[in-house]
């Protein structure tokens, strides 16, 4: 028999893409024993609703929803396939939205997989080669506007093509606030913003922001955005408890479009560079 809760647990798997078991119970069951909620998953897992994906460095099991399982909540599944080289990247991106939802940061959060299958029916799998599908994009509130954030989780260096390329397709994308690069170490940030401040003496786009990876996932509030000034999270971007994001809502409706720079916010004297 599938309860309130199964139902619960499968709107969260098709919102997130895939959860942990301690993201399960953290999100759905709350202070319960592990064992129990595992035991819980184990029985959807054996009626085919939900089922599991092994190979994280941490050993973690990840579950995702199955057709059926999507099928009880009138929806359909957000991801098929999910590629084992890519896992601890799509993991870890997973944790990062959290942090930000759970500190109240990100107001909406659409995932890289959502972008993709969009721009596929808007423009077919050889126009959407071409097209700029960030890893998600995070909505924010700056100054009393919404803001939309695109966020990039960089695991590992890249080559200094792939970064010309990526920002050159940034160009013009008055819609986007901020880029938001995410690694684990400070190598990494320095040459994303190398590349980012040549592309930008080409190309008219957006600010970069740079975080440490380490730093948002322990302390996302006070974590670093480094950049061509540096600022904490909580300086730069408005936290909102659930009540908070109530109140507000309808006075920050009508700024969702409106660009800021980085003069707007209160610098810390630090630089990535």
């Amino acid at each position: 028999m599938i309860t309130t809760r199964d139902l619960e647990i499968f709107k969260k798997l098709h919102s997130y893409g895939m959860l942990s078991t301690k993201q399960v119970n953290e999100l759905v069951f709350s202070s319960i024993a592990i064992t129990t909620v595992l035991r819980r998953l184990r029985l959807l897992e054996t009626g085919s609703y939900v089922k599991r994906i092994l190979g994280l460095e941490s050993q973690d099991v990840l579950w995702v929803l199955t057709e059926k399982g999507a099928s009880k909540i009138g929806l359909e599944v957000p991801k098929k396939n999910w590629s084992k080289s890519m896992l601890e990247h799509d993991f870890k991106l997973l944790q990062l939205r959290l942090r930000m939802e759970g500190c109240g940061i990100a107001r909406s959060w659409k995932p890289e997989h959502e972008i993709r299958s969009m721009i596929f029916k808007q423009s077919g799998y050889r126009g959407a080669k071409e097209k700029l599908i960030p890893d998600g994009l995070m909505s924010v509130e700056v100054n009393d506007r919404m803001e939309s954030i695109s966020v990039e989780m960089e695991l590992t260096l890249k080559n200094s093509t792939r970064y010309d390329q990526t920002f050159r397709r940034y160009a013009g994308k008055e819609n986007i606030h901020a880029i938001w690069y995410v690694a684990p170490t400070e190598g990494i940030l320095n040459q994303v913003f190398r590349r980012w401040k040549k592309t930008k003496e080409l190309y008219r786009i957006p600010n970069l922001y740079l975080s440490l990876l380490g730093e948002v996932t322990s302390d996302p509030l006070r974590a670093r955005l480094m950049g061509e000034k540096s600022f904490q999270i909580e300086r730069a971007w408005t936290a909102h408890l659930p009540a908070q994001r109530v109140s507000k809502e309808s006075s920050i409706q009508e700024h969702r479009k409106t660009d800021l720079s980085s003069e707007d916010h209160t610098p810390i004297e630090e630089n990535v560079a």
